[in-house]
């Protein structure tokens, strides 16, 4: 027994209406330019349109004539159906026709067609391949289906002065206090200098191991949680139970390293099960799942998204990510851009961790600069607003340097090396090994307590 196959979705009047317009109206042509041949259904009349495309662009007015002339010369005057469709299809529509209305018809139908085609394919291609992973599966379909709807849009530009006045009311109610600027910092100064986490950033937050970049990173998304967004962390290092612990550990005040031995003091038992009933009542969704990619990511987002929308998405750390390239440096520029692109198209921050390079340390002071950012210069060019995280006790020979040691004791220096839309600066800070927490100091203090401080 067969079955027809239903026929594709299409607007034969949509198709007639805009090529009947392009041979009258040449403003009308330009409405519809960005319009593909594919973007019409019937075969006939991509012929026609793709003509009708290679006509305008010659900059020459597009009439019968002149457009059966063009279609002789391309040989497709048989296809398109010879000079009596022409003629049908100049008068089919009224003169007057919304154009625009049958662009976005047309636009709508063959979106619906890319998109059967392709979960056509994914249908097949499970078919054939019965034992394939199904989070793979499903990556790859989401991945399909966003290409079929990532398709340059009419409405995708703006005239500037529409956007004016939008403009300045955001302007006003961020200055006035109506709109937060952003998610806010765990660190106040940060806050007021960058005006917190805004959507559709890329901020990253880089350091050399040891310095504390995913317990701040921890801080940022419990902060960003209580403040009442939902956090999406991308943990490729750490597992969900090391991450959880030390966030329990942030919140008590209970040293991470000793909760073990401390566990038969009732007290430390009381103050675990407080901050521990804290943590668990925060929006913050872990994933684990090493070698994480940029497509799965996007994935598990619009999973999450049918849920919760998320309002900042964290990922430690970048260049554990995987991506196809032909050197280290194409891959971490890949997933540079891709987290960028998530940024934008999630409008939401996305905090990355990234790595610095050895040779912070070959400098005296072993302070972090832009060149020191690990893989790719690409981070630094995608990335929205750029902190670099050091301790300068880490560098100090205790032995040697007894009394610097000391005070250098605690002290930590967040610099804010790159912000587009603010200024650049240095934040110093209070480290806590025990809880590894990290709390805002005096700048004053800071400069005094720390020889390097400039």
């Amino acid at each position: 027994m067969t079955h027809d196959q239903p026929t594709p979705p299409w607007a034969e009047r949509a198709e007639m209406a805009v090529l009947s317009a392009a041979m009258q109206d040449p403003r009308s042509m330009a409405e519809a330019r960005e319009l593909s041949d594919e973007d019409f259904f019937a075969p006939r009349h991509q012929a026609i349109w793709r003509a009708c495309c290679a006509i305008y662009d010659r900059g020459e007015p597009i009439d019968p004539v002149v457009l059966a002339d063009q279609l002789d010369a391309s040989g497709e005057s048989r296809q398109a159906g010879g000079e009596e469709y022409i003629v049908e299809v100049l008068f089919a529509v009224p003169p007057d026709a919304d154009v625009d209305h049958h662009v976005r018809t047309i636009r709508k139908r063959a979106t619906l067609r890319r998109l059967t085609t392709t979960l056509r394919g994914c249908l097949s291609n499970v078919q054939r391949d019965p034992e394939q992973d199904p989070d793979a599966v499903v990556t790859d379909v989401l991945g399909s289906l966003m290409a079929c709807t990532d398709q340059r849009s009419l409405s995708a530009w703006r005239r500037v002065g529409d956007l004016v006045l939008p403009t300045m009311e955001h302007l006003r109610a961020e200055a006035e206090g109506d709109l937060p600027p952003g998610i806010p910092s765990s660190i106040p100064s940060v806050t007021r200098m960058t005006g917190g986490w805004r959507e559709g950033d890329l901020v990253i937050l880089a350091a050399r191991p040891s310095m504390g970049k995913t317990a701040l990173a921890i801080q940022e998304a419990v902060r960003a949680a209580r403040s009442g967004s939902t956090v999406y962390f991308a943990s490729l290092e750490m597992s969900e139970r090391s991450l959880t612990r030390r966030m329990i550990a942030q919140d008590s005040g209970v040293e991470l390293a000793r909760i073990r031995q401390m566990w038969a003091d009732h007290r430390v038992q009381g103050r675990l099960a407080e901050s521990a009933g804290r943590i668990k009542a925060l929006p913050i969704w872990i994933d684990d799942r090493p070698g994480g990619t940029v497509e799965a990511l996007r994935a598990s987002l619009h999973r999450m998204a049918h849920k919760e929308r998320p309002g900042l998405v964290v990922v430690d750390y970048l260049q554990l990510m995987a991506a196809k390239g032909e050197s280290r440096n194409q891959e971490v520029s890949k997933i540079s851009r891709g987290l960028k692109a998530i940024a934008r198209e999630f409008r939401v921050p996305v905090m990355a961790l990234s790595q610095l390079s050895r040779g912070v340390e070959n400098r005296q002071p072993p302070r972090p600069q832009l060149s020191d950012l690990r893989d790719s210069g690409a981070i630094e060019q995608d990335a929205d607003v750029v902190l670099m995280l050091w301790r300068p006790e880490y560098y100090i020979d205790r032995e040697r340097q007894m009394e610097d040691a000391a005070r250098l004791e605690g002290q930590a220096e967040l610099i804010v090396a790159k912000q587009r839309e603010g200024p650049t600066g240095a934040i110093w800070m209070h480290w806590d090994r025990r809880s590894t927490k990290f709390t805002q100091r005096e700048e004053t203090q800071d400069k005094e307590a720390v020889p390097w401080a400039s």
